[in-house]
């Protein structure tokens, strides 16, 4: 039984501390001005609230949330979907370490990073925020 917990020690430590790790490095993103590769895609969104979304086909989490952030797009909030596996040097640039990784971007500025999948309600309201 002692060999059994500490085999879950082994195991489970090193991924929480990845864990933290990405969240740690993720909010180090806070303040950050985002590059023009993203104030491209943002178009004249990127001047007030906007949202970039960072996702990867595989991944289980970016396929629930890509229909939401589909959804914001469809009603011409400012928002873009960034492919990881498309646009890897952006997603260096900004720190993404994880998907889904969503930015609330104000005046071409990061204001809040999320990991994991979102309720398009939180997101709707982050965007019409002042």
């Amino acid at each position: 039984m002692k060999t059994v917990g500490i085999v879950i020690i082994i195991v489970f430590i090193p991924i929480l501390l990845m864990q933290l790790g990405m969240y740690f490095t993720s909010h180090k993103m806070k303040g950050v001005a985002i590059p023009d590769e993203a104030q491209k895609l943002l178009g004249n969104g990127a001047a007030g609230k906007a949202l970039l979304y960072f996702y990867s086909p595989t991944c289980g989490p970016c396929r629930a949330m890509t229909p939401v952030i589909d959804n914001i797009i469809g009603n011409h909030l400012p928002a873009a979907k960034i492919d990881i596996h498309a646009s890897p040097e952006l997603a260096v640039k900004l720190g993404v370490r994880a998907t889904p990784t969503t930015l609330i971007i104000n005046n071409n500025v990061v204001e809040k990073v999320m990991l994991g999948a979102q309720p398009e309600q939180k997101l709707l309201d982050l965007l019409q925020s002042k």
